[in-house]
C-alpha cells in the first residue's frame, strides 16, 4: 500500500512537472512575443521621431533658405548711396548671407549686393562721399585686419 502511495505521488509529481514544462514553454513564447512587439513598437517610435525630426529640419532649412533669399535679394535701392566698403564677395549666396548675419549681429549696417558676374557682395557699410568711405576702408584694413576689403563705387540712380 505504501508503494502504491509512493507511485501515485511520483505520478502526480511527474504530471505536475510535465504540465509546468508546457506552461514554461508557453511563458517563454509569450515573453519572446512581447519582446518582439516591444522591439517593433520601439522601431515605430524611432521612425516616427526621425520623421518628425526630418520634417522639423526641412522646415528650418526652408525658413533659413527663405531668409537667405530675402537677404540676398536686398539690393541697395537708396538713391543717395554711392560708395560701399566691400568685405566679402561670394559665388555661394549662403556664404554671403552668413557674413551679412554675422556683421549685422555685431552692429554693422551691412548690406548684400548682387553683382552682374553672379557673385554676391557683402558691404560692411555704405557712404555718400568717397572721403568717408576711404576713411572706413582704411580703418577696417588696419584695425580689423581685413586687408582684402575694397571700395565699390556705384552711380547714383
Amino acid at each position: 500500500m505504501q508503494m502504491r502511495n509512493i507511485n501515485a505521488l511520483f505520478l502526480v509529481v511527474a504530471l505536475l512537472w510535465l504540465a509546468s514544462c508546457g506552461t514554461l514553454e508557453e511563458r517563454r513564447k509569450r515573453k519572446e512575443a512581447a519582446n518582439q512587439e516591444q522591439k517593433n513598437k520601439t522601431t515605430e517610435e524611432l521612425s516616427s521621431k526621425e520623421e518628425t525630426t526630418n520634417k522639423e529640419e526641412e522646415t528650418a532649412n526652408k525658413e533659413e533658405t527663405q531668409e537667405e533669399q530675402k537677404v540676398v535679394e536686398v539690393v541697395d535701392k537708396k538713391t543717395n548711396t554711392k560708395y560701399y566698403v566691400i568685405v566679402g564677395s561670394f559665388k555661394e549666396k549662403t556664404n554671403a548671407a552668413n557674413l551679412h548675419k554675422n556683421l549685422s549681429q555685431k552692429g554693422a549696417s551691412a548690406e548684400v549686393l548682387e553683382a552682374d558676374n553672379n557673385f554676391t557682395r557683402v558691404s560692411e557699410k555704405s557712404f555718400k562721399t568717397k572721403e568717408e568711405a576711404l576713411e572706413e576702408l582704411k580703418r577696417i584694413r588696419t584695425k580689423e585686419k581685413k586687408i582684402d576689403a575694397w571700395l565699390l563705387t556705384t552711380e547714383k540712380q
